[in-house]
């Protein structure tokens, strides 16, 4: 017999498709989120991953991210697993820091991510990275994650040289095209594929971010900044099309670049709701995604083939890619991932603050916590709310988003007038 928590929820998912002009995008993107969730557990529990280590550490961030306990039944030992991976490819390097960035209790966090740097480190090539150590050539695709996993590693309190940075710059610089776009490697061309150009871009303003603590900025990499987001916008129309070849690797490339420069619009148009509701139209009946990359290199899209597109999915809806990343020993921003069901009411109030000074770029993460699951996350979004609208809405944290379902429309009606 279901519970009356799921009881409610069928309930709000069959209003949703009654009257969807009656739900908005934020309640939409929860449900959405609620639906994925059994899908994500099952993927981590898929042993077919362990011979994928990007599905299992795709799977396992996207869990971080969506707020399931480090002792979950289903989290925990996939985590455990990907600790066990013995791999020296950059991506999988890279995405097992970011997880140990955002997981306090990654099993022998601090010494593996150690390792993974210094592994990461041997996949250069004149500083941009290839795929393993040693490379012969290198590609923009490897670099974005190369660049990411230095600055997970950077989050964690160790060493990345600013040369590292300097040399990683100045080979991305090198490769973009005269129309503002990268191709994959020299020698190719920047045709409408996004993701490249998503990637260079994506590249450098990581660059720009490491490089400038201290220092003024740099003229010439402003520029080309600008051109790349100058390509981006020409070429608007390709990042909400879910037919092309890894369009929600896309999606989420999309959102680390304009978190990382602040932008809400691409071309006049809010990039997180475009995406949202491409993402809303292709979630299958199960609650994950598949889509062309799936099919293309992994065949029909379903089962464990799917788990790239499902958590790229988590990812970009859960919008929680942190803007700014610093030593854990250091004063950092704290964010909602940050608070967890053992936070201090101390912890809660610093987050909760952090995000209401933000102001309005921090709206979005603000109406996603108030539907967390997570109660202190609630009480931090709920503080940020109030900091911001000057109310909040009759909003009791203590109860699910089923239960505030009233007070968080009123919300979204002040949020969509204000963003």
């Amino acid at each position: 017999m279901l519970g009356s928590r799921y009881v409610a929820l069928f309930l709000v998912i069959g209003l949703t498709a009654i009257a969807p002009a009656q739900v908005s995008l934020a309640e939409r993107v929860q449900l959405a989120l609620q639906k994925a969730r059994p899908a994500l557990l099952l993927q981590l529990d898929d042993s077919v991953q362990d011979t994928h280590a990007v599905m299992l550490g795709l799977s396992c961030l996207a869990a971080v991210h969506d707020g399931v306990p480090f002792d979950d039944p289903h989290q925990q030992p996939a985590l455990e697993r990907l600790a066990k991976v013995q791999t020296v490819v950059t991506q999988e390097l890279a995405l097992r820091l970011l997880v140990a960035e955002a997981c306090e209790q990654f099993p022998g966090r601090m010494d593996l991510a150690a390792a993974d740097l210094q592994a990461l480190l041997k996949n250069r090539l004149d500083g941009a990275f290839g795929h393993a150590p040693e490379p012969k050539d290198w590609d923009i695709l490897n670099t974005q994650w190369g660049a990411l996993g230095m600055r997970a590693a950077a989050s964690l309190g160790l060493d990345v040289p600013r040369r590292a940075w300097s040399m990683l710059a100045d080979r991305v610089k090198v490769l973009q095209a005269a129309n503002g776009g990268w191709p994959l490697r020299h020698g190719t061309e920047a045709g409408p594929e996004t993701l490249t150009t998503l990637a260079g871009l994506t590249a450098l303003l990581l660059c720009r971010q490491a490089l400038g603590v201290g220092h003024a900025p740099s003229p010439d990499l402003e520029k080309r900044i600008e051109r790349g987001w100058s390509w981006i916008t020409k070429h608007h129309g390709h990042l909400v099309k879910p037919v092309l070849t890894q369009a929600l690797a896309m999606q989420y490339g999309v959102e680390r670049a304009a978190v990382l420069d602040d932008r809400e619009q691409i071309d006049g148009v809010d990039w997180y709701v475009a995406g949202a509701e491409m993402l809303l139209k292709q979630q299958t009946a199960e609650g994950a995604w598949n889509t062309q990359t799936a099919m293309l290199f992994f065949g029909n899209g379903k089962g464990p083939e799917s788990h790239v597109d499902t958590a790229y999915a988590i990812l970009f809806l859960r919008r929680t890619f942190p803007k700014y990343a610093s030593p854990i020993t250091s004063q950092r921003r704290p964010t909602l991932i940050d608070v967890t069901d053992k936070s201090s009411d101390a912890a809660v109030m610093e987050c909760g603050e952090a995000m209401g000074r933000r102001g309005n770029i921090a709206l979005a993460d603000v109406m996603q916590g108030l539907r967390s699951e997570v109660v202190p996350r609630r009480r931090a979004a709920l503080l940020a709310l109030r900091m911001q609208a000057g109310e909040d809405f009759g909003i009791d944290p203590a109860k699910d988003a089923t239960a505030n379902r009233q007070a968080l429309a009123k919300a979204d009606a002040w949020f969509l007038k204000v963003r």
